[in-house]
């Protein structure tokens, strides 16, 4: 099984994504994101065996009743790679306690941690082909101005990714969020 542990935009943030999708599509050729799959990714597993799960979860419950929820919201879109491949929409806000989530996750998780730091992101696209896309540099300067309103992070969930498709496995809210 390949797994994720990620945080969940709420409904608001996740709209103002999708108008964003929706309103670049005609110009930027790209493979799009689902609306309904759009997640900031803390940690990446990989594959996992099933035997597997039920370890990853204990760790992962308790890394969230270590963190108390916290706010953020979507904003400054950029790409990744020279030439773009991937158009983003970055996160800001109280950005310190989900770098201190993300981080904890990994470090219990013995996940090795990312070359260059962790970037949360929410992936809108990808370039069809592997040399890249200009066109998705365009779609970040159309997206400059672009931002959610805040939203709270209350727990973060285990997703299993199923070609393209991302099913929710577990939920674990934060310290002192209700469960949902």
């Amino acid at each position: 099984m390949r797994l994720f542990y990620a945080i969940d935009p709420d409904a608001s943030a996740r709209t103002v994504a999708s108008d964003a999708m929706r309103a670049l599509q005609p110009t930027v050729s790209a493979k799009w994101a689902e609306p309904a799959g759009l997640h900031v990714t803390l940690v990446f597993l990989g594959e996992v065996e099933v035997a597997a799960m039920p370890g990853l979860e204990a760790v992962a419950a308790a890394v969230a009743r270590r963190h108390r929820p916290f706010r953020v919201q979507l904003s400054k879109a950029g790409v990744f790679g020279e030439p773009p491949r991937v158009l983003w929409l970055g996160l800001t806000g109280e950005l310190r306690p989900l770098e201190g989530l993300q981080a904890d996750l990994g470090e219990a998780l013995r996940v090795e941690a990312e070359a260059g730091g962790y970037r949360p992101h929410l992936t809108l696209a990808r370039a069809r082909g592997r040399k890249g896309d200009a066109a998705l540099t365009a779609g970040a300067l159309a997206l400059e101005a672009l931002a959610s309103a805040p939203f709270e992070v209350t727990a973060f969930t285990l997703y299993q990714s199923e070609g393209g498709r991302y099913v929710a496995l577990a939920r674990h809210p934060l310290a002192g969020a209700r469960a949902g």
